[in-house]
């Protein structure tokens, strides 16, 4: 039987293939490589490293065929969460959370929450590969199995899962990801003029990445004691949580969700805080290194700002002079009797970036810094001859299976036959000495 050919349904289905391939990414993967080679980088990792047999974040790893360093692994895990045409299709459906509804992207009924899928504790996804549970299974393996090959190729995967993982709260400090804002052109909306401004060549090498401390670390274990409340700690009360979901929802407007638009209530623009400016004096004073704008602009922009809160560090409050501006046609609107609106512009995404970028940079290394925060040493008893303990250096109580490896001449590891002890070690402390003879 011979089929007959439809040039309809063909061309319905390139239209289909478009349509679905249409990417609602928040930031763009350049900016993602570089807020997550920050992340690797203020984090604790090139002290934890030796621990583990590794000297620094330069040291090279190799996964079948690819080699790279242990930072460019984690870049390329940030650059690859957003691939579209693989076994893990359209993950960035994947990358929004409202952390007041705990839902995820609500554009054709698309979307896990952000946090479901990039921890995947709560249930599994048939083509996610690269969660932190993942990341958890690749770390085990690379410091139990037998092969060193393996082994090494397996702490590459490590890195680069953690690369995926830190992608999705890089996505928490864009505000569209987290005010469940579609972007993606078509009918995901219009594209994200913020995350290309972001983005651009010029504008990339000037983001303030540092100036942010990372949100857990030796100084403070406490605050973040479980994965997911790097995204949220309160959900459904986005206003006093200390994620960084809540941070970016509750203070910052995405093009969608500017006042008349959408149901959020925060942030809220007080009229009174308006300040004119000229936009050739506006444009004049475009500094560091930034492009300026299109010559011979004239006019008034005005600008409106709100107080944005940081729960995180006490409640500390700073003002965004810049939050939104009224749009360019509010003159007409006002000529004819309407209310203006708001719009968003270069210099709104400006003042965003001193906000968002360092603490997604920030919130990215405090959670490198979980992953690794458990550390153990095994040790002689000093009261029992052939008798040993278990240090734990942390600071969580510890529980579960420990067991003593070594490495042969060959490179080999192997467990060593008996060492295997069923213990609960609390934090700071040693296991019960009578447990651990050899």
């Amino acid at each position: 039987m011979t089929k007959k050919f439809s040039l309809k349904r063909f061309l319905l289905w390139i239209a289909a293939s478009i349509f679905i391939t249409q990417s609602v990414a928040a930031y763009e993967v350049g900016t993602h490589e570089e807020m997550s080679g920050q992340a690797a980088r203020s984090s604790s990792l090139n002290k934890y490293l030796s621990l583990i047999g590794l000297k620094s974040l330069e040291d090279e790893l190799t996964d079948t065929d690819t080699k790279l360093s242990i930072v460019d692994w984690i870049r390329q895990g940030a650059n690859s969460e957003d691939d579209t045409l693989s076994l893990n299709f359209a993950r960035y459906r994947n990358h929004f959370y409202n952390p007041l509804s705990g839902l995820g992207l609500n554009a054709l009924g698309s979307g896990e929450p952000s946090p479901d899928w990039g921890l995947e504790n709560t249930r599994d996804f048939a083509t996610q590969r690269y969660s932190f549970k993942d990341a958890r299974q690749y770390f085990y393996d690379a410091l139990t199995l037998t092969d060193k090959d393996n082994r090494e190729m397996f702490m590459a995967r490590t890195f680069y899962t953690l690369g995926h993982v830190i992608h999705l709260i890089q996505d928490m400090a864009q505000p569209q990801h987290t005010r469940n804002d579609s972007h993606g052109g078509g009918i995901f909306g219009p594209s994200s003029r913020y995350e290309k401004y972001t983005d651009w060549k010029d504008i990339r090498p000037h983001l303030p990445f540092t100036g942010y401390a990372p949100v857990y670390s030796e100084t403070d274990t406490t605050t973040f004691t479980t994965p997911r409340q790097f995204w949220s700690t309160t959900p459904g009360n986005g206003n006093g949580g200390k994620g960084i979901a809540e941070y970016s929802n509750r203070g910052f407007f995405s093009a969608g969700t500017l006042p008349g638009k959408g149901s959020f209530t925060s942030p809220s623009i007080d009229i009174s805080t308006r300040v004119d400016a000229d936009i050739a004096t506006l444009c004049a004073t475009v500094t560091g290194g930034k492009p300026a704008c299109p010559p011979r602009l004239s006019g008034t922009m005005t600008f409106f700002s709100n107080t944005v809160t940081d729960t995180l560090r006490s409640g500390m409050t700073t003002v965004n002079a810049r939050v939104a501006t009224y749009s360019l046609f509010d003159q007409d609107l006002k000529d004819a009797g309407t209310d203006p609106v708001f719009s968003l512009n270069r210099f709104n995404f400006d003042a965003a970036h001193a906000f968002l970028i360092p603490r997604a940079v920030a919130y990215s290394a405090g959670l490198i810094n979980y992953f690794f925060r458990g550390k153990i040493d095994f040790v002689p008893d000093p009261d029992k001859t052939g008798f040993y303990r278990i240090k734990n250096l942390g600071n969580e109580d510890m529980s579960g299976v420990f067991a003593l490896y070594y490495d042969a001449v060959d490179g080999k590891r192997h467990k060593v036959p008996g060492a295997s002890w069923n213990v609960w070690v609390v934090k700071n402390g040693q296991s019960d000495p009578r447990l651990m003879k050899m």
